[in-house]
C-alpha cells in the first residue's frame, strides 16, 4: 500500500505498513535497533509504534532478553494485512487492464483515470483561449 505524492515519484508508508514492518521484524524476536533498521523508522517513531502496539496487545516485551515479538494476534494483523496487500495489487492489475482496453491511445486512459465514480471529469475546464473566442464569434 503506497500513496504517492503527484510529481514526487517518492512513496510514502501508511500506519498499516509500517504497523506490519514492525510486527513482521519482531516476528521471531528482536532489539529495539533490529526493529528500527528493519522497518526504516527513526527513534522516535519507533518508540511511539512500538508503546502502541504493545498497549493492543499486538508485540510482547521480554525483560530478560530485551526482545520484542509478535503475539498470536499480530501474527493475525501480519496475515490480514499479506491477504489485503494482495487484493489490492490485484485491483490495481485489473485497472491497468481496463485502462488498457478503453484506451486507444494515451490521451484516453488519461481522461478516464480522471473521472470520479460517477463518470464525471475530476478536473474543471480550461478557460477558452482568445483564438478560440475570436473563431466561435
Amino acid at each position: 500500500m503506497r500513496a504517492l505524492t503527484p510529481n514526487s515519484g517518492r512513496s510514502y508508508r501508511d500506519s498499516l505498513m509500517i504497523t506490519a514492518q514492525v510486527l513482521n521484524a519482531g516476528r521471531a524476536g528482536a532489539n529495539k535497533t533490529s526493529i528500527m533498521y528493519r522497518a526504516r523508522l527513526s527513534f522516535e517513531q519507533l518508540q511511539r509504534y512500538l508503546r502502541r502496539l504493545l498497549e493492543l496487545g499486538l508485540l510482547i516485551y521480554d525483560g530478560e532478553s530485551r526482545l520484542y515479538s509478535a503475539t498470536a494476534k499480530g501474527i493475525l494483523y501480519l496475515e490480514n494485512f499479506t491477504e489485503m496487500q494482495g487484493i489490492a495489487e490485484a485491483l490495481d492489475a485489473k485497472k491497468g487492464m481496463l485502462l488498457k482496453l478503453v484506451s486507444t491511445n494515451g490521451d484516453d486512459s488519461k481522461r478516464i483515470e480522471n473521472m470520479d465514480n460517477r463518470g464525471f471529469s475530476v478536473f474543471a475546464v480550461s478557460r477558452p483561449t482568445r483564438e478560440a473566442s475570436r473563431l466561435t464569434a
